[in-house]
């Protein structure tokens, strides 16, 4: 099954051409077989110190909208220790909301995805290049054990958004260079 869902996925990543075609990959490939909720794909920004959303999970099941607004609309500082220490581990993390919340430092997202019923996040950096470096995660409404075949398949999932990332930001940004002409 893990086969079929990595191929299936490859081809829908191969073909994507714009963000809406990722988000759709991931969402009809990804979400169920990680028993995910949602998923985000972040990278970061040109100055390194910030990241933002490159493509996410668009949901209106979230009875509070402006949880689900608060959470994607947000650019996060630097000071995001979270995200960093995920995009320098270099493997696969698995965060429990319960023991962030505990901390006295933790970034804004992290409480907001508690309102919405998250508990745990599954999350992998990925990094292309100094210029493209990101965080790929998928958010589970239940704390769970990942199996050794998930942590491959995820890892191997991970590696082919990044391929896909890298194509789309070519896409836009000649897109944007031809208008410019």
């Amino acid at each position: 099954n893990e086969q079929s869902v990595l191929l299936c996925l490859a081809n829908a990543i191969v073909a994507a051409r714009n963000r809406d075609d990722l988000e759709a990959a991931i969402k009809d490939n990804l979400l169920e077989l990680f028993a995910g909720k949602y998923f985000t794909l972040c990278i970061t920004g040109d100055d390194k110190k910030t990241h933002a959303y490159f493509v996410h999970s668009r949901d209106n099941t979230i009875a509070d909208q402006n949880i689900f607004s608060n959470i994607f609309h947000l650019k996060e500082a630097a000071g995001d220790d979270l995200f960093y220490s995920i995009l320098s581990e270099q493997m696969i993390s698995i965060i429990r909301f319960s023991d962030v919340l505990k901390k006295a430092k933790k970034p804004s997202y992290i409480t907001s995805w508690q309102k919405a019923g998250i508990r745990q996040m599954l999350a992998m950096p990925f990094v292309k290049s100094k210029n493209l470096q990101g965080v790929f995660c998928i958010y589970s409404e239940k704390e769970r054990v990942i199996s050794k075949e998930q942590f491959n398949l995820f890892t191997s999932v991970t590696a082919l958004l990044n391929t896909g990332v890298s194509n789309i930001i070519s896409i836009e940004k000649t897109e944007q260079q031809l208008k410019e002409i």
